[in-house]
């Protein structure tokens, strides 16, 4: 018997944290009252255990890193590490009422719950979503495939019908 994960989601990622036998859940979306919302950013990251059946929050994520993980629509691969690439997916803006690309990509390292943000020269690949994120199978490489992207806001109506800008129109 499973326990109930923190938030219900969709759009979010799901992957298996070897060296800690637990799958790591990040971001998503969720409907409130017939209004798609983003997973809060307190709720956003946590663990499942298979041999215990139990969701429980990431611990100990520092303040400053959790906007990162209230992202949809993004890829998240394990490494041979045991670390965690995350990639690219659609963040909301300040304003609340447009969705940008998350033009951000970092690793997560669940042994110490610190981060390493990957950003110089990252910016234009990882401004996409809806992409896969593949280890090559000498895993030292991650292959970036198809998906959406754009260098500027997608408001959440175009989004909606479908309308998105090829990610080959940036990268």
């Amino acid at each position: 018997e499973c326990s109930q994960m923190e938030r219900a989601r969709h759009g979010h990622t799901a992957t298996f944290v070897a060296p800690l036998g637990k799958v790591l859940l990040i971001g998503g979306l969720f409907w409130d009252g017939g209004e798609e919302k983003f997973v809060p950013r307190e709720q956003a990251a946590e663990f499942f255990d298979p041999s215990s059946g139990k969701f429980e929050p990431v611990p100990g994520l520092p303040g400053d890193m959790l906007s990162l993980f209230e992202v949809a629509h993004h890829s998240a691969t394990a490494l041979p590490d045991g670390s965690v690439l995350v990639w690219g997916g659609i963040g909301r803006a300040g304003d609340g009422t447009r969705i940008d690309m998350k033009g951000v990509s970092f690793v997560f390292h669940p042994l110490t719950n610190t981060f390493t943000r990957l950003t110089q020269g990252t910016s234009q690949w990882a401004s996409r979503f809806h992409h896969t994120a593949t280890l090559t199978q000498s895993g030292t490489s991650v292959i970036l495939v198809g998906g959406c992207g754009c260098t500027q806001g997608v408001s959440a109506a175009d989004l909606k019908a479908g309308k998105c800008p090829r990610a080959s129109d940036t990268c």
